[in-house]
């Protein structure tokens, strides 16, 4: 059968499009116009990227395609089926797909199956993403993602080693290893996300390795262990460390278990021994809590962090979690505070990218056009000419969210 693969989302839901590749490798795959069925890989994370969802399958359904729809959208939207003659087929049952399109039919699971040892169709990128873990260990207030991908499940250490060599040899030079957060990975393996990386060290070669977001109470942990890990040349220097508020009163209503206090130790011990350490962090505006006073303590704390990366989201209710129950704020209220942080930030990312300027870095290249590069700590970097491997570049400008590099000969 022809089929047409959209898939939208995170790191997680860019190697379960890989799998979904792999699973129907006997099928062909084709543009939209003459497929006969379309699979569409969701992502459900805010209101705005749902409705987003529901429009490209109204879309796919208007034009007489047969849908299957993947991803986290079906169990974050419980409603779907009330609304669309369309297949389900969850995060958990995706070798279901053959009959899904064949048949029709739902099928969902709340087991975790060892993603590792599907069948994977690798992409031509020089970036190799590897799933460390399904689900996680909190119950964030406003997370809809967790009723899509459940409870914490690690997948074997060496079995994620082997991936990684897996990819390594097959010409990958980055390796993303995902999670929805990588910090609690190996809690229960009795294990952890050091031991995990110290493995995946002894295998040689010039790659790169990025680690995944992991929230502030599981990196506290691992701290000391972690930054000796992260000094390793093969390790980015990036950090990606969600704060979501400046305020400890709104972090509690969101059930998120650390402080201001303990984000800020983590983020001057990681600076203070971790050289050119990119930090990045998530903000949420307009959560149902938040007021006045607390949104000024998020505008002061990342006035005072000053992280090069800073993700703001206006907060949107997700289906059956414990924020939608809780007063909303109005729309406006969220709007305003999210222009006035993002103003806030623009200055200080262009103030964190102008410290390299005259500075010469050690970039990996990292797409087939070969003129993108990555710096020891993730930062983007263009270069002047084509390159291949590990290029010394000497910075000459910087914007907000990119370099640019001469490349030394």
């Amino acid at each position: 059968m022809r089929l047409f693969l959209d898939s939208y989302g995170c790191t997680l839901n860019r190697a379960d499009a890989e799998i979904i590749r792999g699973v129907l490798a006997k099928e062909e795959f084709t543009d939209i116009g003459d497929a006969e069925a379309v699979i569409i890989n969701t992502c459900a994370v805010k209101g705005p990227t749902q409705s987003k969802m529901l429009s490209r399958i109204r879309e796919y359904l208007a034009l007489g395609k047969k849908v299957i729809v993947a991803g986290c959208l079906p169990k974050v939207n419980r409603r779907i089926l009330d609304q669309f003659p369309v297949s389900i087929v969850d995060t958990n049952s995706i070798e279901k797909l053959p009959i899904a399109i064949k048949k029709g039919g739902i099928f969902a699971s709340s087991g975790h199956k060892n993603k590792l040892k599907m069948p994977h169709c690798l992409s031509d990128s020089l970036t190799g993403i590897v799933e460390i873990s399904e689900g996680c260990l909190s119950r964030c207030a406003f997370c809809g993602t967790k009723n899509a991908r459940g409870n914490l499940t690690s997948y074997p250490l060496p079995d994620i080693v082997e991936r990684v060599r897996f990819l390594i040899e097959r010409g990958k030079k980055e390796i993303y290893l995902t999670a929805q957060d990588t910090g609690c990975y190996g809690i229960d393996r009795k294990t952890d996300l050091v031991k995990l990386l110290e493995n995946i060290l002894k295998i040689e070669g010039d790659y790169r390795l990025r680690v995944g977001m992991m929230n502030p109470n599981h990196c506290l942990k691992l701290l000391d262990r972690l930054i000796d890990v992260y000094n390793d040349e093969r390790v980015y220097k990036f950090l990606h460390l969600p704060v979501q508020s400046g305020s400890d009163k709104v972090i509690k209503a969101m059930n998120r278990a650390y402080t201001v206090t303990q984000f800020e130790g983590i983020v001057g011990k990681s600076r203070r021994k971790i050289d050119d350490l990119c930090l990045s962090t998530d903000i949420i505006v307009g959560f149902p809590t938040e007021t006045d006073a607390d949104f000024e303590k998020t505008v002061e704390l990342i006035e005072r962090v000053r992280p090069d990366v800073v993700n703001v989201s206006k907060f949107y209710p997700r289906p059956y979690t414990a924020a939608a129950r809780m007063k909303q704020l109005t729309t406006q209220v969220t709007k305003e505070r999210s222009v006035r942080l993002s103003k806030a930030f623009k200055d200080i990312s262009l103030e964190q990218n102008r410290k390299y300027v005259g500075r010469e870095l050690v970039c990996l290249v990292t797409d087939k056009d070969r003129r993108l590069a990555r710096a020891s700590n993730f930062k983007q970097v263009f270069l002047d000419t084509r390159a291949g491997g590990l290029v010394n570049a000497k910075i000459v400008e910087a914007n907000r969210t990119y370099l640019r590099g001469n490349i030394k000969k």
